[in-house]
């Protein structure tokens, strides 16, 4: 199992549960349904990698963005449920920036924000980009170092 796979599924175990989002955590991009809010998606995206040592006992260091999407729905109180959300995940995700010894670290890198408004019902979408370190031996995208 490639390294990104493995911190995409270490991250929905450690963000499944959080008081607002619950069970609600999608690996998969799909639409969300009326009963999926509020919700979290995660997915890894770019990567940036950086060899170290020789070809016999080197290895990858790999910036990974690791993007982790808050979905709510609501009307006044939308900004606020979404910032509540970033929150846990932001606690959480601090709890064990490694996840399990996968990664060197996990950074915060960016937040983005955007609401759409339908009628008296909106929908908003908060976009946590985290950076994770980790590092990999070379032929072996499978296994942290």
């Amino acid at each position: 199992m490639h390294i990104r796979q493995r911190i995409r599924e270490a991250a929905e175990a450690r963000l499944t549960g959080l008081a607002t989002t619950g069970p609600r955590v999608f690996k998969h991009y799909y639409a969300l349904g009326e009963g999926d809010y509020p919700a979290l998606r995660i997915t890894t995206w770019n990567e940036a990698s950086t060899r170290y040592g020789d070809a016999e006992c080197g290895g990858l260091v790999r910036s990974i963005d690791l993007l982790v999407e808050a979905w709510a729905a609501g009307g006044d109180e939308l900004e606020d449920a979404l910032d509540q959300i970033a929150a846990e995940v932001e606690v959480a995700i601090d709890h064990d920036d490694s996840f399990g010894g996968l990664a060197t670290d996990t950074v915060l890198h960016n937040t983005e924000k955007a609401v759409d408004v339908a009628g008296d019902r909106r929908v908003g979408r908060l976009l946590m980009t985290f950076t994770v370190r980790a590092q990999t031996a070379t032929g072996d995208p499978t296994t942290a170092l």
